[in-house]
């Protein structure tokens, strides 16, 4: 809903507002320290980097609407409890997205285990990723607690519409567990639609494959651009190691020890050279961009 949006982003924008008014307090406080001075201006030029991009976006947005649509924006906007209840929405979407970004991150470990390739190093940054994720979810649910807080207050002050369903609070305790029945699930009090039934990700088998296929299909996409850029890196270290030892090579040395060595380091480039070529089936790109491999035909048979 462009309407709802455009709520989200005004209320993220005085959000921003106030913490580049907290920054410069504390840039106008002579006692702070300098370290910290340096840290609020950083900060400050980036707050005020993204309040112009918000104020653009929401510009952007308003000029899209009709008019019906712009003024339904008057009339939520001067409704502390449609304004709240819109960004209390907000709060949930994402803290759904976010759990199920987790929930699929950890489905990545269980096949780990099973498959048992690679399993620990696959499993350790899996777990380690879900872990730097989990004090962002908690700080999402927290927020979202805190404004349902509110919007009962509102109701309890007589100040919602007739009717109005105080929303529930989500259990910080057993956030991470996902389930067909949880109440994450239910938008009671947050919308004017019913219930409606667990989301597909979720409760649909073949919708899960689907992901969980999709998925892996950007991950191959993904190892694929970095095995390519790998296959050119390769390319272009031979190419220079090669012309390295051809130059010492044709130097004037006359310690034959030297040479000795040199001549070994040649021969084990050679092999290497081979092996690359003969086991690197991925396609480098545009090869007319990249050196000579450095061996000749008659060096590599």
């Amino acid at each position: 809903d462009a309407v709802e949006e455009i709520l989200r982003l005004e209320d993220v924008q005085n959000k921003l507002k106030a913490r580049a008014n907290e920054c410069d307090s504390i840039l106008d406080d002579t006692s702070t320290p300098v370290d910290e001075l340096a840290d609020a201006q950083t900060e400050l030029a980036s707050i005020r980097e993204r309040i112009n991009k918000s104020k653009e976006n929401i510009r952007r947005k308003r000029r899209a609407l009709g008019f019906n649509d712009l003024q339904r924006l008057d009339r939520l906007r001067n409704d502390p409890y449609i304004a709240k209840r819109v960004n209390a929405l907000a709060l949930k979407h994402r803290l759904k997205e976010r759990l199920r970004a987790r929930k699929f991150e950890l489905d990545r470990v269980e096949r780990a285990y099973r498959n048992q390739v690679n399993g620990k190093k696959i499993n350790d940054q899996t777990q380690s990723s879900v872990k730097r994720r989990e004090p962002s979810i908690r700080n999402v649910a927290k927020q979202y607690n805190a404004v349902c807080d509110e919007l009962r207050k509102l109701i309890a002050q007589g100040k919602a519409p007739p009717g109005a369903l105080p929303p529930q609070n989500i259990e910080m305790e057993g956030l991470f567990t996902l389930d067909v029945d949880d109440a994450i699930w239910q938008d009671i009090g947050l919308d004017d639609e019913s219930v409606g039934d667990p989301p597909a990700w979720l409760a649909d088998d073949s919708v899960r494959d689907g992901i969980k296929a999709v998925l892996e299909h950007d991950r191959c996409v993904e190892e694929a651009s970095r095995l390519r850029h790998e296959c050119r890196s390769m390319r272009f270290w031979m190419s220079e190691e090669w012309k390295v030892i051809a130059a010492a090579l044709n130097d004037d040395c006359n310690v034959e020890a030297v040479r000795y060595q040199l001549n070994i380091r040649r021969d084990f480039l050679i092999k290497l050279c081979w092996l690359w070529q003969e086991t690197s089936t991925l396609d480098a790109g545009d090869v007319t961009t990249l050196p000579e491999w450095g061996p000749s035909k008659d060096d590599l048979t």
